[in-house]
């Protein structure tokens, strides 16, 4: 909580150093002194800066994020739209980023330097060079326009057109989830062989187990730590920084909402958007140390 009422304090003070705002969007270049006026007035940006954030501070409070300056509609009926698309987006890309990266870490880690390793390594590293929105152009290019199995851009609510949800969904939970593997992929390959070194499995080993049953069942657990760190945390991330995916494939989701209310200088949706996003980042951690504490008992006892 106190992090999350200092952050609060800086956004709302940041985003009032930037130059311009809401009123001077609304008028545009018809910028009549006297309407500017009563438009900050209306909208109390006339007055000193603690009262305005303890207005803004006491409405969160009693569960109201204002209003709009641009739109009139409440925040919280844009927050309640635009919030569950970036959760889809988030889930589905990590995911993919799961089902890419365990395989490959695994597949690497049981024959070091051999060239399975050889060529998950590179393709975890191909990934990792690849800009975010070049890959998303790729898939554009291939899946949509020359072989037309999957639309480029758009969006539809899961439960009303769930078909038609994950047509548009794939390519950027492809596009998301590329990313996340590689990186997920390359901590888990090091942590397994950090693991398979570990006087636990080579006693495993030398009571006959099989080397599958000691990559899955021993080395596994303890290796998976490192990801789940790493994979919480950018699920906290990508909850409001797909920015660059959400752009590419024109997605409905906060992180775009978030940049055009910037460029509007719409107060109210930017403080919440960000709000919103620090939430969201604390909460993943927190579920991110419980997962933790589940697979390793040692930190439970701890």
């Amino acid at each position: 909580m106190p992090t999350l009422f200092l952050l609060s304090f800086i956004v709302f003070a940041l985003v009032r150093v930037i130059p311009g705002d809401a009123v001077g969007v609304l008028l545009e270049k018809n910028q009549d002194p006297k309407l500017a006026a009563e438009l900050r007035q209306h909208f109390g940006l006339d007055q000193p800066l603690l009262v305005q954030y303890g207005r803004w501070l006491g409405g969160i409070l009693s569960g109201s994020f204002g209003r709009s300056m641009l739109s009139g509609v409440p925040v919280a009926d844009l927050l309640a739209e635009r919030f569950p698309r970036s959760l889809w987006l988030m889930g589905g890309g990590v995911a993919v980023a799961l089902l890419l990266a365990i395989p490959i870490g695994l597949i690497a880690a049981a024959r070091p330097n051999g060239w399975p390793d050889l060529l998950a390594s590179g393709f975890v590293t191909l990934l990792m060079s690849v800009p975010t929105f070049w890959l998303g152009i790729l898939y554009i290019l291939l899946f949509a326009v020359a072989l037309r199995w999957l639309p480029a851009t758009g969006y539809a609510e899961p439960f009303e057109a769930p078909l038609k949800f994950l047509s548009h969904m794939w390519l950027p939970w492809l596009t998301l989830g590329g990313t996340l593997a590689a990186l997920t992929a390359r901590i888990l390959r090091a942590s397994l062989i950090e693991a398979l070194n570990q006087d636990y499995t080579r006693t495993a080993a030398a009571k006959g187990l099989a080397e599958r049953v000691i990559l899955l069942r021993h080395a596994f657990r303890n290796a998976a730590i490192p990801m789940v760190t790493i994979v919480g945390l950018e699920m906290g991330y990508l909850i409001g920084g797909a920015v660059v995916t959400e752009r590419v494939f024109a997605f409905p989701g906060m992180g775009q909402f978030l940049i055009d209310a910037i460029f509007a200088r719409d107060y109210p949706v930017i403080q919440a958007g960000i709000l919103v996003f620090a939430t969201a980042f604390v909460v993943m951690n927190l579920i991110t140390d419980i997962v933790i504490a589940v697979i390793d008992p040692r930190i439970r006892l701890g």
